[in-house]
């Protein structure tokens, strides 16, 4: 199967790269194990590395080394349409030999995290020869009835089983209806004796509040620390100082239990390419114009549910979701 994707090496270079102006010295040689054509070895730095013609195919990158990525292509270029040029490859093309479709993914990745990927994709099969494979798996499914009725017995096999086997509930997965129905209403407290053993005292139980109250604080404060230290070793922006005050602040107000202030992402913890999304909220894109219109509340038609929305309403601004001042 393997035959249809062989493909010229030029198809996954990118032809606007200049040659090379380091000062090197170019050997033609052979290789039993595939097709290089040659080698550089670069008069500087000394280093030797094998040189493919662009016209034929590539090395065989499956498991390659780092350093052995370092090839060098002698290939088409629009700075000299005469004759090929010889320059190194780069590691997005070396994305493109390996998987055409992955070729745009590391743009936005540095260095080491571009050659990290990169290793890691070599270590794997080609995505069109896995697309190609469970394409064939799957429509041989769909024209022959007899895998699909083995897949459906056993299936059947394996529930009917499980539905005559008696189901083994630790004490907190027995009392998980408790604790659901406790946890509904806004304003409700954790059941607390779903986490007491048997025979506890009220000195034992009060003891434990205590020392989550010490494990809260404890947390918040190296919560603190972290955050305050990764903000200067990361340019000590505004922005990321105002999120951090922000999350810090509703981080020291919650209890062991609920974020009695509400919550905010840690958005520090996050990999570097995400942390500006994670820190400001993704943009969210009309297909259309919004509404102009800026309308008051409904007034409730009684008492009662005018209570229930307030109450709604407060937790939110009690919790600094909601702030004072006009619609923008």
């Amino acid at each position: 199967m393997w035959q249809k994707y062989v493909v010229e090496l030029q198809t996954a270079l990118n032809d606007v790269l200049p040659p090379s102006r380091e000062k090197l010295t170019f050997e033609q040689t052979s290789s039993p194990i595939d097709q290089r054509i040659g080698q550089v070895t670069l008069r500087q730095m000394g280093k030797t590395h094998a040189v493919y013609d662009a016209n034929q195919l590539g090395p065989n990158l499956f498991g390659m080394a780092e350093e052995e990525l370092s090839f060098w292509v002698k290939a088409q270029s629009v700075w000299n349409k005469a004759i090929p040029i010889m320059r190194p490859i780069t590691q997005s093309e070396v994305f493109a030999i390996w998987d055409y479709e992955g070729k745009l993914l590391p743009q936005e990745f540095d260095e080491s995290d571009k050659l990290e990927l990169l290793l890691l994709r070599l270590k794997s099969p080609l995505a069109k020869i896995i697309r190609d494979f469970a394409f064939r798996f799957f429509k041989k499914l769909q024209t022959t009835n007899q895998p699909i009725r083995v897949i459906e017995d056993l299936r059947r096999e394996i529930v009917e089983k499980f539905l005559a086997e008696p189901i083994v509930l630790s004490p907190l997965e027995a009392a998980e209806n408790v604790r659901v129905a406790a946890t509904l209403p806004d304003d409700a407290e954790a059941d607390l004796s779903l986490w007491s053993y048997d025979g506890e005292t009220e000195e034992e139980a009060e003891a434990r509040k205590i020392f989550r109250r010490m494990i809260v604080k404890w947390w918040a404060w190296n919560l603190e620390q972290e955050a305050w230290k990764w903000w200067k070793a990361n340019g000590q922006s505004k922005q990321d100082a105002a999120a951090i005050s922000d999350a810090i602040k509703r981080a020291k107000a919650a209890s062991y239990w609920q974020w009695i202030r509400g919550s905010r992402l840690f958005f520090w913890r996050f990999p570097k390419e995400w942390q500006a999304e994670m820190r400001d909220g993704i943009e969210f894109w009309h297909l259309a114009e919004p509404p102009s219109g800026k309308l008051h509340n409904i007034p409730m038609e009684t008492r009662e549910q005018e209570m229930i929305l307030r109450r709604k309403i407060f937790r939110l601004k009690f919790q600094w979701y909601l702030e004072h001042g006009y619609v923008k």
